[in-house]
């Protein structure tokens, strides 16, 4: 069991850890509003990352995903909320005195992102599809990944959220914050592109 455990965990590592739109949105978020107001923005990629684990679980992302206007669909509104989120990135006012007077993004979209977030689907089916920590008890197998899962996406995602807020500093620079919002909003639209060709 102890192998199939760390299995799961080297299986989970690169797939949640990538830059990703949900990774890379925390990350520019952190940078522009720092850790405090980012928080609810990364419950809301929390949860809506492990609500989606759980429909990969359940069979219900593969019945979504199984039915060719419901997956079109989901692909026409996570590629159009990503180049959204690019663009609102890469406009996002730079000033000396940070963005205290602009409002940062809710739990809400966070959520949203997380569940029209194509990577997540495509990274929660990889993991739990390759990987049995307990053959003979598919639940609590279920259960073992849920959990070895979701603290590795808390994790994870905590890390962006560190390197995002380590280079608010220079954020608050206006040349060079206006490099860094480019740079993630083109990372952004990179990894959508990657997600959607491959």
């Amino acid at each position: 069991m102890l192998g199939n455990l760390l299995l799961l965990l080297m299986t989970t590592l690169p797939l949640v850890g990538s830059p990703g739109p949900a990774t890379l949105g925390i990350a520019a978020t952190s940078a522009a509003y720092g850790i405090r107001r980012t928080l609810p923005y990364y419950f809301g990629i929390f949860t809506g990352t492990s609500l989606v684990l759980v429909a990969t679980l359940s069979g219900v992302a593969g019945i979504l995903t199984a039915t060719p206007s419901i997956e079109t669909a989901m692909r026409i509104v996570a590629g159009g909320y990503i180049l959204w989120l690019a663009y609102k990135i890469a406009s996002a006012p730079i000033t000396r005195e940070g963005t205290s007077g602009h409002l940062s993004p809710a739990f809400s979209s966070g959520l949203f992102l997380a569940m029209v977030n194509p990577k997540a689907y495509a990274s929660m089916s990889s993991i739990t599809l390759s990987v049995t920590v307990l053959p003979n008890a598919p639940m609590a197998d279920a259960m073992v990944k849920i959990l070895v899962i979701c603290v590795t996406v808390a994790a994870v995602d905590g890390i962006w959220l560190t390197i995002g807020s380590g280079i608010s500093k220079l954020w608050q620079r206006p040349k060079i914050g206006r490099i860094i919002n480019l740079c993630f909003a083109t990372a952004l639209v990179i990894t959508m592109v990657f997600i959607f060709v491959i």
